[in-house]
């Protein structure tokens, strides 16, 4: 497998506490780019549903539950947005990616940035 990964720190302010969130943009193989969210775990799964609703608005959201225990969940949330097709994905092991499904152009990549640095700043917020 060839994976080429960076990371890209972003510092949020957030009430008058100042968050640093390390989200890694990575590509391998089938995975054109993706973006790794800072905290894991299936037991976000309806925070990331509703926050994704609320802050990101997608024109499609469709949720595709493929496994679920009391260990894990894996899940992918299909979305499209701007005409940009894109889903959040929770795999086997609790880790969270936001993953571009269209074309690998500079404008849809720093679409995904803004909508996971969204994502991330949310949940930062909710861990207050």
């Amino acid at each position: 497998m060839h994976q080429k990964e960076e990371t890209m720190s972003i510092d949020c302010l957030i009430l008058n506490n100042i968050y640093t969130m390390n989200l890694h943009e990575f590509s391998y193989d089938e995975i054109k780019f993706g973006i790794a969210m800072p905290f894991y775990g299936g037991y976000w799964r309806t925070d990331l549903k509703k926050i994704i609703k609320n802050n990101i608005n997608p024109d499609t959201f469709e949720e595709d539950l493929k496994e679920a225990s009391w260990d894990y969940t894996i899940v992918d949330f299909n979305m499209k947005k701007d005409n940009i097709d894109f889903k959040l994905e929770i795999n086997e092991y609790d880790d969270i990616s936001l993953i571009l499904q269209s074309d690998n152009t500079e404008e849809n990549k720093q679409k995904l940035r803004d909508w996971a640095t969204t994502i991330a700043t949310e949940i930062e917020k909710l861990k207050k």
